[in-house]
């Protein structure tokens, strides 16, 4: 018996393996390798603000999704996974399956952003510093129909708003030589939101929003601010003096972020701080509304605008020709 038992032990192994192996060829049979290559959008600009590059970090879950389109439980994905974008991300889903997959991007060192990784929800702190460009972040939830391999790109986009405000050459060299060197900027904005469902895109407003929000005093951005305020196809350049993001509805859907906000602004000096309040200023998701002019001196003068660098300009006020 004893010569027999090392034998018998190895068939019994042999035949596990055997089942073991026929049951991963099964499970192949009916799962398909899908790829996602991620990619931020506007990755290719060059400038230092609103390039993307401090975003770093990729959530996403993957949902299944029934007959009725209904949005089923969450089957697997990752949680603040470092990444450098573009970046592929490869899983293996069950064929002829339809899924939703949800992705969101931020900067690692931001942490003004809560992300429930199981129902992809976003809740936002303004508690912070204006002109933060580590608060720029990237969403994309997609519907997929998964019956072999797939490809996928991939491209998010900004769930904000950005809001600036430059000054002409002429008007910055005037306060200079009057000795006004304006070096940091604070605002305070009415009706944004705080909350993001990445599923639907839709935001809500809770009542630490409710009587706006206020980005504390922080150094200006120390690039230009290029514009086609105009609209000659030239940009021009402005010294960008404040720059802040900002959660709004999609403009496709209603809700509680509005259209049009109010902010002021206070730029600040050795000297005097210098006071700018603007309202009813357009802002949309994923544009820059930019106020540009002669704003440090004299009679203030502006325009506002939003750039192609996200999805359009808005300058305020208005040089349309239309």
């Amino acid at each position: 018996m004893k010569k027999l038992f090392p034998f018998f032990a190895m068939a019994v192994m042999l035949f596990t393996a055997s089942c073991s192996n026929e049951n991963i060829k099964a499970e192949c049979e009916n799962e398909a390798l899908v790829s996602f290559a991620v990619a931020l959008d506007g990755q290719a600009a060059t400038r230092a603000i609103s390039d993307g590059k401090s975003v770093n970090l990729l959530t996403y879950s993957v949902y299944a999704v029934d007959g009725q389109g209904n949005l089923g439980q969450k089957l697997t994905g990752v949680e603040g996974k470092k990444v450098t974008f573009p970046c592929t991300e490869t899983i293996r889903l069950a064929k002829n399956k339809s899924y939703k997959i949800v992705f969101w991007a931020q900067a690692e060192d931001c942490k003004a952003y809560t992300v429930d990784a199981e129902t992809m929800k976003v809740a936002i702190n303004y508690e912070g510093v204006n002109n933060d460009e580590n608060r720029d972040a990237f969403f994309k939830a997609i519907d997929l129909d998964v019956n072999g391999a797939l490809e996928v790109d991939v491209e998010l986009r900004r769930p904000f708003a950005q809001l600036n405000v430059g000054v002409i050459k002429e008007d910055w060299d005037a306060a200079v030589s009057t000795g006004v060197i304006v070096e940091q900027s604070t605002v305070t904005i009415s009706s944004v939101a705080d909350g993001l469902d990445l599923v639907t895109g839709e935001v809500t407003a809770s009542a630490a929003v409710e009587n706006g929000i206020t980005y504390s005093l922080n150094d200006i951005p120390t690039e230009m601010l290029y514009a086609d305020v105009n609209e000659d196809g030239i940009k021009e350049s402005y010294y960008w003096i404040s720059m802040s993001y900002l959660l709004v509805n999609d403009q496709d859907k209603q809700g509680l972020a509005s259209a049009l906000v109010d902010a002021e602004f206070s730029f600040a000096s050795e000297s005097k701080p210098i006071a700018l309040k603007v309202t009813s200023v357009p802002v949309q998701r994923n544009w820059r509304t930019n106020i540009l002019g002669q704003i440090l001196t004299g009679t203030i003068n502006f325009n506002v605008f939003i750039d192609e660098t996200f999805d359009n300009d808005y300058n305020y006020p208005s040089t349309s020709k239309e």
